[in-house]
């Protein structure tokens, strides 16, 4: 029998440089190297077979998943044979793999000894059809699934799973992939036997004899909550301060272009609060990071409650934060108002009571700068203003603070 902890698929992502993303557990036992070992490297330091030249093919392939067969290095030396399926993705503009690697050193016949048993416990739902589509037997979780009983299934074909949410193309496409290639695998949605349309993720692979002749063909349905999980894993943490949780520098850049953008076609005007928090720096050195950390957390709530829900709030390093505001200008006194005294009670954190405030510039759009660079560079000084006439007040950007 196989060993039950040799695993046989593990996941990992990678960015267009090979570098290691993330890896799951599975993976790093595969290959036999630890998670962090893992995140320090390339995947082209175990990959016996592609190098980094290889990467743009891989890209070109945004829209369909590619199958490749390919060789690790282990950690221990050994080589592992193995069947990698890349799918590439896309998040703000930069290209990572989202690759499923697969052991196919396992011999065919210890598989076909465990098959029956997998088959039958699987938590996935899994069904074998003829070569020409005939359900031929499913087990309990593609019951569980879509519904339908061993009895109402077998002898059908998957035309009475399906929706009406893919094209004919999609379907001409499966067809063709599987009569030429012997598999297809991607996202499909498919209709429960009450009419329910699921999403899933749709492995199919053909079953063939010792001579290569095909027949069967085996159908896997995979939960595809995991894969877009990590996405948006990668994309918060791309996007999202990982201690306040609000927009990083990157993302506030990209809200102030838009903020340009949208702007500019309707001609119409925004400012940017940058704010600084008055005696940060004491409270660190004296308390240490931990206690700075809990004020910056509490510190960026009292913050986004005093702006209003359309408006944007930043961190864009250290103890300084931006609000992007879209008011008028006769607003925007009461704004600076309302976030400055939002510091002003006392903070209460690990029997201790802290007191900051904030030292804040405001810019307007265009008339302080056209641009990202120039409006965040005017805000600056102008908070600097601010800071030099005593701190815990506002100071409006003009033409004398330029040079």
């Amino acid at each position: 029998m196989i060993p039950c902890d040799t695993p046989t698929k593990g996941v990992h992502i990678i960015d267009i440089q090979g570098r290691f993303v993330w890896v799951d557990a599975h993976y790093c036992e595969m290959v036999k190297y630890s998670k962090d070992k893992l995140l320090k490297m390339h995947v082209f330091d175990i990959d016996l077979i592609y190098t980094l030249e290889d990467v743009p093919t891989f890209a070109q392939a945004i829209e369909r998943h590619l199958n490749i067969m390919t060789k690790f290095r282990c950690a221990d030396g050994s080589i592992v044979p193995t069947e990698v399926v890349v799918t590439p993705f896309i998040i703000e503009g930069a290209t990572y793999f989202y690759c499923v690697a697969k052991d196919v050193a396992i011999d065919r016949h210890l598989w076909e000894e465990v098959a029956p048993f997998l088959f039958d416990h699987s938590k996935e739902a899994v069904a074998i059809t003829s070569l020409e589509g005939k359900f031929l037997a499913v087990n309990p979780a593609f019951e569980a699934m879509f519904g339908y009983s061993k009895t109402d299934i077998i002898g059908h074909t998957p035309l009475l799973l399906r929706s009406n949410m893919h094209q004919p193309k999609f379907y001409q496409v499966l067809k063709e992939a599987i009569q030429n290639c012997g598999s297809w695998e991607g996202e499909i949605v498919d209709k429960q036997k009450n009419g329910t349309y699921i999403t899933k993720y749709l492995t199919i692979k053909t079953l063939y004899d010792d001579h290569n002749i095909p027949q069967k063909r085996i159908a896997v349905f995979s939960e595809i909550s995991y894969a877009r999980d990590m996405m948006h894993t990668l994309w918060r943490q791309a996007n999202f301060d990982t201690l306040t949780g609000l927009p990083n520098r990157h993302m506030l850049i990209k809200e102030i272009e838009n903020e340009i953008t949208k702007s500019t076609t309707m001609q119409k005007s925004f400012s940017l609060f940058y704010m600084d928090l008055d005696y940060f720096k004491e409270i660190n050195d004296t308390y240490g990071h931990d206690m700075g950390d809990e004020v910056l957390k509490m510190a960026a709530l009292r913050l986004s409650s005093s702006i209003r829900q359309q408006d944007v709030l930043g961190r864009l390093s250290g103890d300084e934060f931006i609000a992007l505001v879209s008011a008028e200008s006769e607003h925007l006194i009461k704004i600076a108002q309302h976030l400055i005294k939002s510091l002003s009670e006392p903070f209460h954190i690990y029997e201790s009571t802290l007191h900051i405030s904030a030292s804040i510039g405001i810019v307007k759009y265009p008339h302080d700068g056209v641009s990202v660079s120039e409006l965040i560079s005017n805000a600056d000084k102008a908070m600097y203003i601010s800071k030099q006439k005593g701190r815990n007040q506002y100071t409006f950007f003009d033409a004398s603070m330029r040079n």
